[in-house]
């Protein structure tokens, strides 16, 4: 009876971690520990609830979850059986099918925080994570490694060759299927990218070694299972991780080489592949091959015996003679690696920026230390002059500084307008850019009846069109409509945006392409974030449209769940983001719509 009564508190109980009271929420996450550990089923979803609060602003509850975390996991243990436990903790919540990504978002932040405050000896739990990569368990370890690595970088480095060993190309415990090797490498990447960005200027030539090779592994992953034909949905986060982990390395100091420093020659030329694959390559082979140059670079770029050229001619090797014929998830491959490109290219040419000014920056600032020492040395030497000439040296020295640092600001100006230039014309803009020629592929999958009937190619490509508008202002200006005529259907009826204005959208191609659009609920959900995106990076451009996003908080009567939930849930998230960073005006139609929602019987909208 007891259990029956704890059980029927289990919503209450739910509702005080929610609460805006930080000695509600702490007592609260003291009770669901003690049910836990007691093995009271209602405890269990209470749980779950409690890895968020690692999020949370307020230091008290954070703290709490911590320490919650620790005393259901950790205390009382050593340190293999504190990886068993683990380990074993995220099996239960993988296997029970309850845990989303933000549940293993939430675990690794636990498993850092208690790291850095010394519940878990580090040093001796990393070899036994390392020991259970040869079991089952490879895809835990490889998270609560990257977890660990951050609380101690230089003892996960002395486990890298190991790892290498492991899980580079002639390990053993890569995975079986294709799923498995995609998901593994896509971890491994997660996980150097994170040791890299802790041991960058202390890392030694074996750690590099072993980085690059894994690095590479993972690209050879993602291009065997394109050429191959086999393409799960592991692919598309694997082939992003592999791309941020190569752009990351290229900015290393002991990157050499025309591979491992220039990272956008070398996805290129994969994707150049790639694009002739879908094509076929008698289509392909004057058209794209002997035409295009690399992106923002007019020249060849494989150079014969060149390290990206041996790379490129080892990818087209690994496809298979009998090639099966090109399916939809191949095509939205190329449209998913072309946007990626384009966003990356444009964060390496910012970075390539920041770095060009710290260098001048430094030279500027020795330059005007040794013209002081000089200057310090020759007022020594010359007291016994006159006094005349001192005022007049004084001067001099006034205009030699206000001339050099007038100079830097001209400098400064011309590189922001040079990058500014190449960002905007020079990566998806031009007849020798490769990611010019893939936008008519890309605008198919979202115009062309046929392809846009394909969840998998009109989410991938309103993906990569988000990011193409993101790499260029002109781009985003041309296709802005092109964008909102997704979100707002033409000839939409009821449902969430039946307040949306769509007259001046793009007409519709089928009622039956606009039918399959407005049943994609994680398509336009994802739009909703990237227009918010669109608006911090071309304010003045998406300014305009801001008033159609507004209209997403609406509804008809009946919508109050479904996916008309989530879409207004999705569109209240953004627009409180946007309006709490000073990016978009509060209206007073925010409110109003705002307190409506508050009234929702719909259990995620209505505490939001």
């Amino acid at each position: 009876r007891f259990v029956e009564l704890i059980d029927s508190a289990e919503a209450r109980l739910r509702g005080l971690l929610a609460s805006r009271t930080i000695t509600d929420v702490t007592e609260a996450i003291s009770v669901v520990v003690e049910l836990r550990l007691k093995g009271v089923p209602a405890a269990t979803k209470a749980f779950d609830q409690v890895l968020g609060l690692v999020w949370s602003r307020q230091a008290s509850i954070k703290d709490a979850a911590v320490e919650a975390f620790n005393r259901m996991h950790l205390e009382g243990h050593d340190a293999a059986s504190a990886v068993q436990s683990l380990l074993e903790m995220y099996e239960q919540g993988c296997a029970g099918g309850s845990w989303t990504y933000t549940h293993m978002a939430s675990v690794q932040e636990l498993i850092q925080q208690c790291a850095q405050k010394e519940f878990i000896d580090v040093k001796r739990a990393i070899p036994e994570f390392v020991e259970a990569l040869k079991s089952p368990a490879c895809p835990m370890a490889l998270r609560a490694l990257t977890s660990l690595g951050v609380a101690n970088a230089a003892a996960l480095a002395t486990h890298l060759p190991k790892i290498a060993e492991l899980m580079g190309p002639s390990g053993a415990c890569g995975g079986k299927s294709t799923a498995e090797q995609l998901e593994r490498a896509g971890l491994l990447c997660q996980l150097l990218q994170r040791l890299y960005a802790c041991t960058a200027n202390q890392m030694s030539d074996e750690t590099w070694s072993h980085m690059w090779e894994l690095c590479e592994h993972a690209i050879f992953v993602v291009v065997k299972c394109f050429a191959c034909g086999d393409v799960p949905a592991q692919w598309f986060s694997t082939a992003q991780c592999a791309m941020d982990l190569s752009f990351e390395l290229s900015m290393a100091p002991k990157a050499s080489g025309a591979l491992q420093q220039c990272p956008d020659k070398l996805w290129e030329q994969v994707l150049r592949r790639m694009l002739c694959g879908v094509l076929g390559r008698a289509s392909c082979s004057a058209e794209i091959v002997g035409e295009m140059a690399p992106i923002c670079d007019g020249e060849d770029p494989a150079p014969a015996g060149s390290d990206a050229g041996d790379v490129a001619g080892d990818i087209v090797e690994a496809e298979p003679a009998d090639r099966p014929s090109v399916g939809t998830p191949q095509i939205g491959c190329v449209v998913f690696i072309a946007g990626h490109l384009a966003l990356r290219v444009l964060v390496y040419l910012e970075a390539l920026q920041s770095g060009l000014k710290r260098k001048r920056l430094a030279e500027e600032d020795a330059r005007m230390t040794e013209q002081r020492e000089k200057n310090s040395g020759g007022a020594a030497a010359g007291k016994k002059g006159k006094k005349g000439k001192k005022g007049a040296k004084d001067e001099d020295e006034e205009a030699n500084n206000e001339a050099t640092s007038m100079g830097g600001v001209g400098q400064e100006e011309r590189e922001n307008d040079a990058f500014l230039e190449l960002a905007e014309s020079g990566i998806i803009y031009g007849g020798k850019s490769l990611l010019d020629k893939i936008k008519p592929l890309l605008f198919a999958c979202l115009l062309d009846p046929v392809m846009r009937s394909q969840p998998v190619l009109r989410r991938l490509g309103a993906i990569s069109l988000c990011k193409y508008m993101t790499v260029s202002k002109k781009f985003c200006q041309d296709n802005l409509q092109l964008l909102f005529s997704i979100l707002f259907p033409k000839g939409s009826t009821g449902g969430a945006f039946s307040g949306a204005c769509t007259e001046d959208l793009v007409p519709s191609a089928g009622n039956n392409a606009m039918g399959s659009l407005m049943e994609d609920t994680t398509l336009r959900q994802a739009l909703l974030v990237a227009v918010g995106d669109l608006l911090f990076r071309h304010p003045n451009v998406v300014e305009p449209w801001t008033g159609k996003l507004y209209a997403t908080l609406g509804s008809t009567p009946g919508a109050e769940g479904g996916p008309g939930a989530e879409l207004r849930l999705t569109a209240l998230l953004v627009l409180t983001h946007l309006v709490l960073n000073d990016m978009l005006k509060p209206r007073a139609v925010l409110l109003v719509r705002a307190l409506w929602l508050t009234a929702f019987v719909d259990e995620p909208t209505a505490p939001v």
